[in-house]
């Protein structure tokens, strides 16, 4: 006698670590995207470091709270979002034999040595500040003032290390202020 059983389809584990937290657009966004595309085939969970909203000393606490996820999860993915969820945490993944994908990425991964790490592919955000909003905003000058001589903008970030990454390696002569 012939019997059926459904197949089981596998899920996957996949953690997600965001440096930041759900209620900044961009964790949102990509977070959606991420559920959108995996579940229901996988089972997604996420960790917060909420890095955005804590101050700097808190950092290594919270990157220590998310390797302890990690831990717990026992992920056969780990996605790491932004610089510092990838400052603080790419040693360890690389010690373990999880395989990582990066996103939004600021820095140059070389930096973080990432190019050497077997199990790591990812993606960079690299803003076009150059190209995008500084240039509109000298062309927007000169239609506004034609008579000025200097053009010299001034462009203010906060204190994030997305943007003191970007100020870095975007804009040429930059002054912190």
């Amino acid at each position: 006698m012939l019997t059926s059983h459904p197949l089981m389809l596998y899920a996957a584990k996949v953690v997600v670590i965001g440096s930041y937290h759900q209620g900044y657009q961009w964790d949102k966004e990509y977070y959606q995207a991420i559920i959108d595309k995996l579940t229901p085939q996988h089972l997604v969970s996420h960790f917060e470091m909420d890095t955005k909203r804590l101050a700097k000393e808190r950092y290594a606490e919270r990157a220590e709270l998310a390797w302890q996820f990690i831990v717990e999860q026992q992920p056969q993915l780990v996605i790491l979002a932004d610089d510092n969820a990838v400052h603080y945490l790419h040693q360890r993944l690389n010690s373990s034999q999880i395989p990582v994908v990066y996103l939004g990425v600021n820095i140059n991964p070389r930096e973080y040595h990432l190019n050497e790490h077997k199990r790591f592919t990812g993606v960079l955000e690299r803003p076009l500040l150059k190209r995008s909003l500084l240039k509109r905003s000298l062309l927007l000058l000169e239609r506004l003032l034609p008579q000025a001589k200097h053009r010299k903008i001034l462009v203010l970030f906060d204190g994030s290390n997305t943007s003191k990454i970007a100020a870095e390696s975007s804009v040429s002569n930059h002054q912190a202020c």
